[in-house]
């Protein structure tokens, strides 16, 4: 089976310290419309490079949300993901890092794909919630 790598996003650094106790940043968009038709497994890779989590309560950290979506010329400033995720990676944990974040597309997921990343801060505690990531997407035909 012929796979091949294709780059999501390039390193870079977030920081959502400024967020509340027991907030969320929103979905924020790292990768728009990706194309993963003709191939039969997808998987995303997130590398975590590094990562300070400071809040406390809940699970504070980051979330990689991949969803379907279907790109259109006639309305090409519009965005028309599928609500429901097809996968969700989440890096919570400071130690080991750096470390790897994977997870396999479904198959029959449609032909397209955007990544969205949301930082959650703590339910007893807010502070420092910053992290750098660069991602990936492996392709099997």
């Amino acid at each position: 089976m012929a796979g091949t790598m294709e780059r999501l996003f390039p390193k870079g650094s977030q920081d959502y310290s400024n967020i509340g106790q027991n907030q969320t940043s929103g979905e924020i968009p790292v990768a728009l419309s990706v194309s993963i038709a003709n191939t039969k497994e997808n998987t995303v890779e997130i590398r975590v490079h590094a990562l300070t989590i400071a809040g406390t309560g809940g699970t504070p950290g980051f979330q990689f949300i991949v969803r379907a979506t279907a790109p259109t010329n006639e309305e090409p400033n519009s965005v028309f993901d599928d609500s429901t995720a097809l996968v969700t990676v989440s890096a919570t944990s400071t130690s080991g890092v750096p470390y790897l974040l994977r997870g396999t597309i479904p198959a029959n997921s449609g032909g397209w794909i955007s990544v969205y990343i949301k930082a959650v801060q703590g339910t007893a505690g807010a502070g420092t919630l910053k992290g750098t990531f660069s991602g990936d997407i492996s392709r099997k035909e």
